[in-house]
């Protein structure tokens, strides 16, 4: 990858990077005289954004890439995106100029987030037609993307989106784009670029696209925004992403736990560590969050929350009811204090290659860089002894100036 693509190693700064997505808007059923209807419900304006910067800043969090989602017109689950229309209902154009100057005087990075693969919104005035813009499925069938209930995995026939031909993608990225840097906004956020690689099976040999003719249309829109010095933050991050992003969030931490894995290898963090700065899922919707701290520190992750300005109640009994814990004000002291303590152990090493990762004992592994600095993390509930130090359980020591064996 390193002479392949030239890649070349991060900017290390005084403090590690704090990635920060923000909720501008989503869709809510609510009765308008008397008839319920789908309308756009903001959760944090472009105003309430640097109110919410500001909190971060005085519990001492700095460096904060904000990936601001829901901020086109149709908020999380946005319009057909042929243009960068701004979310009225978030405050407009004029609002989002102001924080995009607020920001930058901050030294902040601000990447707002769109998808392209997918469509939320049909429309006859949107430019978007189902019946010539969307993939098929290999029985020729308009290709869906369903939500499904997690309880018994039943699929909601009402809830869900076109994927997007890819034949279609370079036009509608040329379209958007176009708008968007009027914006004089120089970073963006994929959201499913680097997520998902689609076919369409159209009835027609010529037009026609495999899942390897999709992966070079979406390379090509990399390409494109990297040609104009657009910074890229993506979901997820495949590996033909790598190349091309500057940060990746909701990379996974985790194996998929079959039965037939014996070990969890962190091989992704262990190649791309100190090329491309990461992040794994929000520490807020955590179910344990000391393990998902012990987990970055191993890997060698940054800190991710997901916020809102409104109050977390706001997503309940909407399609967005999986973001349950949204308010700022419900987990900012714990990112302070998250942030606090990754900073002093990882701010040395954001340019340093892993280069080494071994199992001590059960539960109990050793991540090493090439400065020599080594974080040793028991996840076990009882303490161990390791190197004749003792580590407590669900805890962590730092090593300085260890020498890696080949």
């Amino acid at each position: 990858l390193i002479s392949k693509y030239q890649l070349e190693r991060v900017n290390c700064d005084e403090k590690i990077p704090f990635y920060l997505e923000l909720v501008g808007a989503i869709d809510k059923r609510e009765p308008i005289l008397g008839i319920s209807r789908d309308v756009i419900h903001p959760l944090t304006s472009f105003e309430q954004a640097q109110h919410i910067l500001n909190q971060l800043s005085e519990q001492g969090i700095n460096n904060i890439k904000l990936k601001y989602s829901g901020w086109l017109s149709g908020g999380l689950n946005h319009n057909y995106p042929a243009k960068a229309w701004v979310e009225k209902a978030l405050g407009g154009i004029e609002s989002l100029q102001k924080l995009i100057g607020f920001m930058d005087n901050q030294d902040c990075e601000l990447y707002p987030s769109v998808g392209f693969l997918h469509v939320y919104r049909n429309s006859q005035s949107s430019g978007f037609s189902p019946r010539k813009d969307a993939s098929r499925l290999l029985n020729r069938l308009v290709a869906r993307a369903y939500q499904y209930r997690l309880d018994i995995f039943e699929r909601k026939e009402q809830h869900y989106s076109y994927v997007l031909s890819p034949s279609r993608l370079d036009q509608v990225v040329d379209l958007f784009l176009a708008n968007y840097q009027k914006l004089d906004l120089t970073n963006i956020s994929l959201f499913d670029m680097a997520r998902e690689v689609n076919s369409d099976y159209i009835d027609d040999a010529k037009r026609m696209v495999d899942r390897e003719q999709s992966l070079g249309i979406i390379e090509s829109q990399f390409k494109k925004m990297k040609n104009m010095d657009m910074k890229i933050m993506v979901d997820h991050g495949n590996g033909y992403a790598i190349p091309y992003a500057d940060s990746i969030i909701n990379m996974p931490t985790y194996g998929s736990s079959y039965h037939i894995v014996d070990e969890e290898i962190p091989f992704y963090h262990i190649v791309v560590h100190g090329f491309v700065d990461y992040a794994g899922k929000p520490f807020n919707l955590s179910s344990n969050i000391q393990d998902d701290f012990l987990r970055m520190l191993e890997t060698g992750g940054y800190p991710y929350f997901i916020g809102s300005y409104q109050e977390s109640f706001e997503v309940k009994d909407t399609k967005f009811a999986h973001l349950y814990a949204l308010h700022y004000g419900d987990w900012i002291e714990l990112a302070a204090d998250i942030y606090q303590a990754a900073n002093k152990v990882l701010k040395d090493v954001q340019a340093q290659r892993i280069v080494d990762h071994k199992k001590l004992m059960d539960n109990v592994y050793q991540t090493t860089y090439e400065n020599g600095k080594t974080i040793i993390i028991n996840y076990n509930r009882q303490s161990v002894n390791v190197y004749n130090q003792i580590i407590d359980g669900q805890d962590f020591i730092v090593m300085e100036g260890m020498v890696y064996e080949n």
